[in-house]
Formats: C-alpha cells, structure tokens, sequence
C-alpha cells in the first residue's frame, strides 16, 4: 500500500488539465517548504500566466505520457492531492496546510509534488517534478561515478541543460563544446552518446551556451544554441533547432536563426516577455571577466506569434530594447537571467556585467518595456559572469545569486548573494553578509556559475558554485565546485542561511580535481528522486588537457 500524505485544506476539483508541455522555468516553477510533522507547509506555484487555473499534485511519484503532442505528468495522486486555484496577480498560487502530527508518511518516505498552469494559448504547462523526504533527517552525501561517462566528456564541456528530449521519463544531457554540441541519452540511469544521430551533424559548429523551451507550442523541447562559432572563430547567429517530438534535432525537421545585430550572440536567455503567451529571446555579447564590444551589449527578440499578430516561431529584434539607456553600456553582458523581483506578474530582467561595472536590474512594465532600476541593486563593483534569481529564503521573493571574481576584491565587498526586501519594499536587495558565507575561500577566488536545487531533498534551496581554476597558496592549484547547504529543513537551522559542505567534491579530504568550470546540471539521472550532479570541465591553467568532466551521484535517497 502507498503511503498517504494527509493534509488539512479542502479544494474543489474540475476536470484534469487536458494536455501539458515540459516546463520552462519562466512559464511556471514549483517550490515548498520543508514537511515537517505538526507544522504548516507552503507549495507556491509561480508562472506569468495571470488569472489562469493552476494545480498543485502532490502523490507518489509516476511516469505518465500523454498523447503526442504532449508531454508527461510526473506524480500520481491516487492517492494524493490535488490543489486547484489560479494564478495571482502577483503571479503565484501559493497553498499552505497544516501537517498532522504525525505525518501520514513514515519519516524518510519521499514526497512528489508537480505543478501545473493552463496558459492562455491552451496548452498546460508543467514544472518539474519536486521530491521532498518527510521529515528530512539527511545530509547530502554523493558519490563520484564519472568513471561511467562517455569518453566524449574530455572534450571541453561548456554549459548544458537536463531534459527530457523524448518523452521517455528519462532526464538527457545536452552540452555545449569547443567541438559542438553533445547529446547524452539517458538510458536508464546511464548517459549514451548519440550526437550523431540527433544532432545536425553538417552544421554541429562551437556553441558555447545552450537553452531549451517549446518555442512553437507543439508540446515539444526545442534546442537554443548560442556562443556560435566557425571554423575561422568568428561569430555566427544564435539558432533554434526544432524537436520532432522523439528527441531528434535536424535542418529537415526545423530551423531558425537570429539576426546578428551584435558582435557575437554568447549568452541567451528566455521568457514570455510581453505576456502574450509565447516565449521571447535574449541575447547578449556575454564574455566571461572581459570588456565587451558595444555600444550595444543586448539584443531582445519578440515572438511574432500572440500580441505582434505574426507566424509563431519568428523572432524580430525590439528597437526599444536596443536603444535603451541600459544598453549602451560597453561592458560585456556576461550573464543574464528573468525573474519577477517585485511580485507584479511580470518577467523583470537582471544583468551581470564582465568588467568591473555595477550590474543592472531592469523592470518589466508587464508588456515588454523595461526601466532601468539599478538603484535597487547595492553599489558593488566586481566582475561578474553569471546571474541566477531564485527564492533562498522562502519568503516568496526572488532573491539574486551573482558569480565574482573575487580578484582584488575582497569577497564581503562583492555582493556574491543579494537578498529581496520582500514585501517591506519589493525588488530592493540587500547584502546577505552573514547569511552567506562571504570569507576568502580559495577554491572560489574566481566564481564562473551558480547552481540552485534542493540537493538533500528537505524542502529548501542549496547552492552550487562552479569556479575557475587559479594559483593556491598552499598547494599548487585550487578551484573546485562548492556547495552550501541551506541551513533550513534537515539543517534545522534558519531558512535562507547556508553554510559550506566540507566533504562535497572531496575524496579522503582532498578534491577530485581542479579545473576551469564550464557549467553544470543538477539533475535526476537514475529516477530515484534525488538530484546528481554534472560538472563540464574546460581544463586547467597550467594543463589544459585537464578537461574530464565529473559526474557525482546523490545518494541521500
């Protein structure tokens, strides 16, 4: 018999939600709170999609394929639950309940949660599937198993994703390279390369970023790829590759490429901008810890489908955008990510600049105008390369990840974690001093990336970072990915502080490697319900054959 999770709140229900696409984050996103026996718990459901219905299933975790060309519904709610409302204007179902004591689970018994919102171009979009273990009591133990990788990982990983590319209930690994983009299936819990066959072999160039979204609504996980170059390194156009709906990718089944209004097209970015119910592009000059080539460092383009009246799936620059105060700055736009800060219902943008200038916070007016607000931002000045908004301390407020370098500068006066005011004064940050560690750390003298999941499975948000390998003082090299575990759940601490793991990416106390960080997924590999770990390796100072990637299993379940 399956164990039940009991609680206290009574919903009325409609019909099932007729069909689903795989989530984008910017279309909806699910977080909850730790489950903890005689306590309330909070599943807040985010999405742009105001005004439209929006379920919350909590159950046993499941893979049910819907018909092509839809995608999967993750949990199993019979028995369970399932909580229905609609989104708000501040672009969240929130549902809280108290817990019974005891909790209708045995401790230690994962919990799947998914959401799901009905958007306005009918389609129903589902997030990810969350599992959390009733009254967390574990640490985040993992184990290195990159021995089992394709021998294709020694070739210079860049950024990648985790998705489920044909529909088998299977997470698959896409990789940007040096040498082209890599398609790792995943076979039950192993990663086959099969780039040959699903990737577009003749036009398989250096790509240097990846994304993934539905881009023409067929239900299907297209492929962004950006950071294009040939083979006289120079700048090609960012292009879409369209799914066939079995996870292969070709110029036959779909093809679209941007204009290249920039001098390179590194770092993209997605998010229904204008609210009209298609997904929009952002793409920047990026160029880690180095000065862009301006004046213009963004390029923004507009879905034609929805409010433009155009074919879905074609994309035209927006000349507001590009002729913005706020992108006439001729620092690179190294990283950039979406996010509603002040809870309007809208996609607000912020911007991690390379070189030493003050990043930048620009809000969204609901249709796709943005204003510079950058004053809401602390006045710190390092070089950054990577930006992630995420919700640390529950609050229901994005907070702001950025990766410094750290070099010169000494960490508490880098502004690495910013934390949202909230509702006291909506999309103004703060320093997280104390809250996150911001003493010298060598391992992390040059942050490149950000990782944010709940790796212990407890209900809260931890943090990976991804560095640069550099000099030690010490021994000869250091820089290793670092996790800090929020002290919330298992942790019994307070939500939103976090601590460093001292045994993560260790061995015997002594790291696995050190290497220059090319990217990295948390992701479910084996389908246990817990997330693994995957770092792309683009090699050493001093050895830049150093470039095996790593693959560390969670073992906390």
């Amino acid at each position: 018999m399956k164990p039940t999770l009991f609680l206290l709140l009574t919903l009325g229900f409609s019909a099932p939600l007729a069909g689903q696409q795989q989530s984008n984050q910017h279309l909806a996103s699910l977080e909850t709170s730790s489950l903890i026996p005689g306590s309330s718990a909070t599943f807040r459901l985010r999405s742009t999609e105001i005004g439209q219905p929006a379920r919350i299933l909590i159950g046993s975790a499941a893979i049910q394929p819907l018909v092509a060309p839809h995608g999967l519904i993750l949990v199993d709610t019979t028995p369970g639950f399932t909580f229905q409302g609609v989104i708000g204007a501040d672009g969240l179902f929130e549902v809280t309940a108290q817990l019974p004591a005891p909790l209708g689970i045995p401790t230690g018994f994962p919990v799947s949660l998914q959401g799901g919102v009905l958007s306005i171009s009918g389609s129903a979009v589902m997030t990810g599937r969350l599992r959390v273990i009733a009254n967390a009591q574990n640490s985040a133990p993992f184990m290195d198993r990159s021995s089992i990788l394709p021998t294709s990982s020694f070739a210079e990983s860049g950024e990648m994703i985790s998705v489920d590319f044909d529909r088998d209930g299977n997470r698959d690994l896409v990789l940007s390279s040096f040498g082209g983009i890599r398609f790792y299936r995943n076979a039950s819990g192993t990663l086959v390369d099969e780039s040959a066959s699903r990737l577009p072999s003749i036009e398989n160039e250096t790509a240097f970023a990846v994304l993934n979204a539905d881009f023409n609504q067929d239900g299907h996980q297209d492929l962004l790829l950006a950071g294009r170059l040939d083979a006289f390194d120079q700048a090609l156009p960012a292009v879409i590759y369209y799914n066939d709906g079995n996870g292969f990718f070709s110029t036959a089944i779909g093809r679209y490429q941007f204009t290249l209004s920039l001098d390179a097209q590194a770092v993209p970015a997605i998010a229904d901008v204008d609210g009209d119910g298609d997904l929009d592009v952002l793409l920047t000059d990026g160029g880690s810890h180095s000065g862009g080539l301006g004046p213009q460092t963004m390029a923004l383009f507009l879905n034609q489908g929805g409010m433009q009246g155009g074919l879905l799936g074609d994309f035209q620059e927006d000349a507001t955008f590009a002729t913005g105060n706020f992108n006439t700055i001729t620092e690179a736009a190294a990283g950039v990510d979406f996010g509603d800060v002040d809870n309007d219902g809208d996609l607000d943008l912020v911007i991690a600049r390379a070189t030493s200038a003050k990043n930048q916070l620009l809000l969204n007016d609901g249709a796709g105008t943005f204003t510079d607000a950058s004053h809401q931002l602390p006045d710190f000045f390092d070089k950054s390369s990577d930006a992630e908004l995420v919700d640390l301390n529950q609050d229901g407020y994005l907070d702001l990840i950025i990766a410094n370098s750290h070099f010169g500068i000494d960490p508490q006066f880098a502004g690495d974690v910013l934390y949202n005011k909230g509702a006291t004064a909506p999309g103004v940050f703060e320093d997280g001093g104390a809250r996150f560690p911001d003493a010298y750390d060598e391992d992390l003298i040059i942050r490149l990336f950000s990782l944010t999941a709940d790796v212990d499975s407890d209900g809260d948000i931890d943090v990976i970072i991804l560095p640069h390998e550099f000099f030690g003082s010490v021994v000869p090299f250091v820089g290793q990915p670092v996790l800090f575990i929020n002290q919330g759940g298992a942790q019994g601490g307070v939500v939103g502080e976090f601590l460093k793991d001292l045994n993560f990416f260790r061995s015997g106390g002594v790291p696995l490697n050190t290497f220059i960080s090319g990217g990295g997924a948390l992701f479910d590999l084996d389908n246990d319900g817990d997330l693994e770990f995957y770092a792309g390796s683009q090699g050493g100072i001093i050895n830049p054959l150093n470039t095996g990637d790593f693959l560390l299993e969670n073992i906390v379940l």
